[in-house]
């Protein structure tokens, strides 16, 4: 069965805050998510340390853009949304940069 939401977090070298985001989501008591990391190619390493998590709410997608504003304004397009597996969604925005 989907989940009933999806929260976006559009990333492009974010290390220093990424892992702590994703895992403060994952605790919310609300558990009827899932959790897509959209990485603009980012090359510090955060994204891969996510892969630790071992939630299956967790999923990341990688692109090769290599910018934060491209990150960013991904996650409304239609092509992103279309990989949500849930009708509605929410961005957590650029404050991870």
């Amino acid at each position: 069965m989907s989940p009933r939401l999806t929260v976006l977090i559009p990333v492009f070298n974010a290390g220093c805050f990424l892992h702590e985001a994703v895992v403060s989501i994952l605790a919310q008591t609300f558990t009827d998510f899932e959790c897509l990391v959209i990485d603009d190619g980012s090359n510090d390493g955060a994204v891969d340390a996510l892969r630790a998590i071992p939630d299956p709410r967790l999923r990341i997608e990688r692109t090769s853009t290599k910018t934060a504003t491209a990150a960013r304004y991904s996650a409304p397009q239609p092509r992103t949304t279309a990989s949500c597996r849930t009708a509605w969604w929410a961005v957590r925005s650029s404050t991870l940069r």
